[in-house]
């Protein structure tokens, strides 16, 4: 697929939708240079500002590297990546209920704890350590304690080593963020505590069971308290 002149609507996003065309369908393959910004520029028949907004927008999201004095070259990509930029625009053009993430979660989570299990190394056990003892030390029901929250779960998805389990919660980072915000500021920070602690044990035993119900029951616990501060069946709240 070559690249073609853009046309007047929406130039942004098609400037963005073409230069990833070209890596994603391997026209530019990792290790390549892309055109500079004044040569995409000429090619597409659009300003370098465009370009250079389709250029960051690629390297967030893990597709290309910029290289100071020296340009814009295509990384290994692995799947996960390519999981990333195909869902991204979708996921962040839509509402999303409460109800939709806290069952997202409840599908997600327990198998992603039962493979942290699994493969979660030393350093991982104690990343997630750290982030649960950040969690004990605060008490507030505030941002800090939701952005440890995810930390939290993070660090699972990360100990699973699993591409594209890592990528969908970096894809939903801001959507688990501002609902685990609402969980905090809703249910108070003390629900969390005893299940990340049997998390943590779980894991670092290798038990892929114990983990694997230790979320469940968490994802139940939370669905349950969160329902009696709203009606999460019949409540279209979106975050």
């Amino acid at each position: 697929m070559g690249l073609h002149t853009i046309k007047k609507e929406s130039v942004a996003n098609q400037v963005f939708e073409q230069l990833k065309g070209q890596i994603l369908n391997q026209s530019w393959l990792p290790g390549n240079k892309l055109p500079s910004e004044t040569e995409l520029s000429s090619i597409l028949g659009v300003s370098r500002v465009s370009i250079r907004n389709a250029l960051q927008r690629l390297n967030t999201l893990g597709l290309i590297e910029t290289r100071l004095g020296d340009g814009s070259y295509v990384k290994e990509a692995n799947i996960g990546d390519q999981i990333k930029a195909a869902l991204i625009p979708n996921i962040y053009l839509q509402a999303h209920s409460v109800k939709e993430v806290l069952q997202f979660r409840s599908v997600i989570e327990v198998e992603t704890a039962a493979l942290a299990a699994r493969n979660a190394s030393a350093q991982n056990i104690q990343k997630m350590k750290s982030i649960f003892q950040k969690q004990l030390n605060h008490d507030k029901q505030d941002v800090a304690f939701a952005k440890y929250d995810l930390d939290f779960h993070f660090a699972i998805a990360e100990s699973t080593e699993n591409s594209l389990i890592i990528a969908m919660y970096e894809i939903l980072r801001d959507i688990l963020t501002k609902t685990m915000l609402r969980t905090v500021s809703s249910i108070g920070t003390e629900i969390a505590l005893p299940y990340h602690r049997r998390l943590i044990e779980a894991i670092e035993a290798g038990d892929e069971l114990l983990a694997a119900q230790a979320m469940k029951e968490h994802m139940a616990a939370t669905y349950e308290q969160f329902s009696k501060i709203i009606d999460i069946d019949g409540n279209c709240e979106t975050v």
